[in-house]
């Protein structure tokens, strides 16, 4: 069962079939724990929004839509909403006063010796081949939890250019996984 495609899985989520919700944590969360991680930069954090994401993803599943976006880039999108969500809390920002130099090298050692999803890569290999204007967007926005009002801060550049660049670089990485 843990071969099932994804329609067949989409499917059995929404007839609450919780038994499938295992698939979906071994397809899915080395990735998800990925994106989550990138955002937060917290071990600890990250696992415990995972577990959210996965609560969400079972919660939510009647406002997935097929025609609107994959199911990967759907479930990414929670994770990443859930991250930067967490990043504004009192208690994350305390949590990442206290958390050791020493402590998050350990953690991205630990996270490289883990093989992610190989769609997640995919996705990553794609993004690094944009140029380098929509490459920082896109890497500000969606890797690294920014707004878009921050990313134009950050990279001093009006916020109609953030959108734009945003918009073209979405174009592109569309293309590439048509």
């Amino acid at each position: 069962m843990s071969q099932i495609s994804e329609d067949i899985l989409i499917k059995k989520i929404r007839e609450r079939d919780s038994s499938v919700m295992e698939i979906v944590y071994q397809k899915y969360a080395l990735s998800l724990f990925g994106v989550i991680y990138n955002i937060t930069g917290s071990k600890e954090s990250s696992e415990e929004l995972l577990q959210e994401v996965m609560l969400t993803i079972w919660q939510k599943i009647g406002t997935y839509d097929a025609n609107k976006s994959r199911f990967y880039t759907w479930i990414v999108r929670i994770a990443r909403n859930k991250s930067i969500d967490s990043r504004k809390t009192r208690a994350f920002k305390n949590e990442q006063k206290t958390q050791t130099h020493e402590n998050i090298v350990s953690i991205v050692d630990n996270l490289k010796d883990n093989s992610f999803d190989s769609e997640y890569f995919d996705i990553v290999s794609f993004v690094e081949e944009l140029n380098t204007k929509y490459l920082q967007v896109v890497k500000l926005l969606y890797f690294e939890g920014y707004s878009q009002a921050e990313t134009a801060d950050k990279l001093d550049i009006p916020l109609g250019t953030v959108k734009s660049r945003i918009r073209k670089a979405l174009e592109i990485l569309k293309k590439y996984l048509s």
